[in-house]
């Protein structure tokens, strides 16, 4: 495999070894192509090899787009709240006043507090 690849592609490479995997187990009935210089056995191992493979593959997606689905409804919440709290601040005014050290009394409070 070379480097990461993009999820639709990963998707479309599962589902590409999921027909393949539904010609095998078809095939497997039939014994080994002869090409492929297995025994039964052999040939009948590799298929359920496929068959794992494809579900930890499958599993793995559907995990990932649940795991999606809720990261997107937590954005979607946090959207929300941002949207309120800029509503609520909308007509608030800050203001910050420096007072110079100096200007301090002994109390270490501004004059005029």
């Amino acid at each position: 495999m070379s480097g990461p690849h993009e999820p639709g592609d990963a998707l479309e490479a599962a589902r590409r070894l999921e027909a393949g995997l539904g010609e095998a187990k078809a095939r497997n009935r039939d014994g080994p192509p002869p090409e492929l210089g297995l025994d039964p056995d052999q040939h009948r191992a590799l298929v359920e090899d496929l068959e794992v493979l494809v579900e930890l593959v499958g599993s793995s997606w559907r995990q990932t787009r649940e795991e999606i689905r809720a990261l997107t409804a937590e954005l979607a919440d946090l959207r929300r709240l941002a949207d309120d709290a800029r509503a609520a601040l909308r007509d608030v005014r800050f203001e910050l006043h420096l007072v110079r050290a100096e200007a301090t009394g002994e109390g270490g409070t501004a004059p005029g507090e």
